[in-house]
């Protein structure tokens, strides 16, 4: 035979009352039944229990008691998990950031040198072609005094053709080697 479980005191109350409504109803020949022999009654109460009470009132109870500590330590887990998981999400945006300001510094050190070697590349070629246009000239400027000293030498000046090629040649060439270039590349350091 089954052990009687104890009666909760919320059980006893609602026994006491279905037996005084019971008691209440007037009976006619026999029990009624349907809508007609009904009454409502409204029955209503508040649960409060202290954890106290609910240790070894019984394996309810116990139960009871048992599911609300797992739930606890379920909840700490949790919040436990979620805190880990913020500090490392705090802890990888730290090292993002430290990352990227290295980078960017580094980007502004390359950017910065690499202007500077521009700067030495140009001037050095601008140098470098001022002086092949200085040879150039300096180049024409003998091979038109060769070219008048042979004429003055075998007598045959070219006639007026002859000079006027010449003087040509002579006035073409130093135009084309002093001619400044116009398209910003000159011989003057811009500002930036």
């Amino acid at each position: 035979m089954r052990a009687a479980l104890p009666v909760e005191p919320e059980d006893a109350a609602w026994i006491e009352a279905y037996d005084e409504d019971r008691a209440a109803t007037p009976r006619k020949n026999g029990p009624e039944f349907g809508a007609s022999a009904r009454k409502s009654k409204r029955v209503s109460y508040t649960e409060e229990t202290d954890e106290a009470q609910a240790v070894g009132v019984g394996n309810g109870a116990a139960m009871v008691a048992a599911q609300a500590a797992f739930a606890r330590e379920d909840g700490r887990r949790l919040d436990s998990i979620i805190d880990k998981g913020i500090n490392a999400l705090v802890q990888a945006v730290k090292t993002y950031e430290s990352m990227t300001q290295a980078l960017l510094a580094e980007r502004q050190a390359d950017a910065a040198l690499h202007r500077t070697l521009l700067e030495s590349v140009r001037t050095h070629y601008l140098e470098r072609t001022e002086a092949e246009a200085e040879l150039i000239r300096a180049d024409a400027e003998a091979e038109a005094a060769a070219a008048s000293v042979e004429a003055a030498k075998s007598g045959d000046g070219g006639g007026v053709e002859g000079a006027i090629l010449q003087m040509l040649l002579k006035q073409g060439l130093s135009s084309v080697v002093d001619e400044k270039p116009t398209n910003g590349s000159s011989g003057a350091k811009k500002s930036d």
